[in-house]
């Protein structure tokens, strides 16, 4: 009996000690995926400041009666705790507003708000250099089958380049629920905006 008991013990001891080392892995692996810039102004128990500077917005075309046209907001953030300037965060905070037939003075767009940490901005930018590059080959080589080039975030954040035969080439937005198009005309447009909220991070090295 006393053998009996001691194997359960023993194997309940172990099944915990999975369980705590699979959650742990999980936690790990959650906190990878989650922006550095998310995770510090999420914190609680400490004073943050943060500095929203002045996003670029970038409007969707759509503007048929009782369509009220999606919109995706590109701004500079930094953040950090009083007496810590020189370890400030930065990055870039993406609001996405849904495009969105108005039903009723009930209905309302989907919204959603994504951060970038400054490395991965910048990896949006380049991104973006690729999707004009590519966009231009299309151009001249159009492709017979439709083609998504897509660029995706840590937080839930998507660019994509979309080649329709029908619908053309298209910019895609998605943050979380929220999404919109802008056509491929407005790829010069979406790098000026990057490219000014890059300089601005820039600017606020210190």
């Amino acid at each position: 009996m006393k053998r009996i008991v001691c194997a359960l013990v023993l194997l309940s001891v172990g099944l915990v000690g999975c369980y705590r080392r699979q959650v742990s892995e999980f936690q790990q692996k959650t906190a990878e995926n989650v922006p550095v810039l998310k995770q510090f102004i999420g914190n609680t128990d400490i004073v943050i400041v943060k500095h929203f500077f002045m996003p670029v917005e970038l409007v969707s075309t759509d503007r048929e009666k009782y369509i009220n046209p999606g919109h995706i907001d590109l701004g500079a953030l930094v953040a950090y705790q009083p007496g810590k300037e020189s370890s400030r965060l930065k990055g870039l905070r993406v609001e996405v507003v849904s495009t969105y037939v108005e039903l009723n003075a009930y209905s309302h767009p989907d919204k959603h708000v994504s951060f970038l940490d400054e490395d991965e901005a910048r990896d949006m930018a380049t991104a973006l250099s690729y999707f004009k590059q590519v966009n231009g080959t299309w151009v001249t080589n159009p492709p017979s089958d439709n083609v998504e080039v897509m660029f995706a975030s840590k937080d839930d954040f998507r660019i994509s380049l979309l080649r329709d035969a029908k619908m053309g080439n298209t910019l895609f937005f998605q943050s979380g629920n929220a999404s919109f198009a802008l056509p491929i005309t407005e790829l010069d447009n979406l790098q000026k905006g990057m490219d000014s909220v890059l300089q601005t991070l820039k600017n606020n090295e210190k």
